[in-house]
């Protein structure tokens, strides 16, 4: 295995760290249905949030995707702290890193201020030396702007001793686009050299690495 470890790690949050997909899919419905559309199958939807709310908003809603971004996260803040889980064993994740003394940080396209929310009901803030969500830089996933801002941050200078671990193409290209080695979280299908589909296989994955 090629694989070493790092000494550093950028987390997107949704669906690696925590569970959100009913939630943005219950959101995402509602917004739709009041702009006269057909709401997305959960399975769409996985396929079509990868993209920031900029980016891939106005390709649904045209001239209208501001207002619909409005109206999304007014169903999407009535209820997200109420039904956000973490992923099973997530925590441990986390402390694992920590215990190894490798920097954590979140790169998400959810928008900011939201993100530093989440993390926060979930105590997790002071694991991560950056939560950088949409708005937050210049560009959003998957361009490198925002990976190479936090690896500044994390006061690393090589991306390739930095592994992104996330469940989307976004985050895959975002890793790519900054140097950094692409873990995939989630079904692979042969399409990423490497992946975990738990967080408890990402543990094993990391412990099979060697220091380099």
């Amino acid at each position: 295995m090629n694989l070493i470890k790092p000494k550093a790690i950028i987390f997107d949050w949704d669906n690696t760290l925590v569970d959100t997909w009913d939630i943005i899919h219950a959101a995402l419905g509602y917004t739709f249905i009041e702009f006269g559309k057909i709401p997305f199958t959960l399975e769409e939807c996985k396929i079509h949030v990868h993209k920031s709310m900029k980016d891939s908003f106005p390709t649904i809603f045209g001239d209208m995707w501001e207002e619909a971004a409005k109206r999304f996260y007014v169903h999407y803040l009535n209820n997200h702290l109420t039904h956000l889980k973490s992923l099973d064993n997530t925590i441990d994740t986390l402390n694992m890193f920590r215990e190894n003394n490798i920097k954590i940080s979140v790169l998400s396209n959810k928008r900011g201020d939201i993100l530093r929310k989440e993390a926060e009901h979930f105590g997790w803030t002071e694991y991560f030396v950056k939560i950088m969500g949409s708005l937050d830089a210049a560009e959003d996933k998957p361009s490198a702007i925002p990976a190479l801002e936090i690896m500044k941050c994390m006061e690393i200078d090589s991306p390739q001793d930095v592994w992104f671990i996330g469940d989307s193409v976004a985050d895959m290209e975002c890793a790519e686009n900054a140097g950094c080695v692409p873990i995939f979280y989630g079904a692979n299908d042969g399409l990423y050299s490497y992946s975990a589909d738990s967080h408890i296989n990402l543990a094993k994955l990391f412990n099979l690495t060697h220091k380099s």
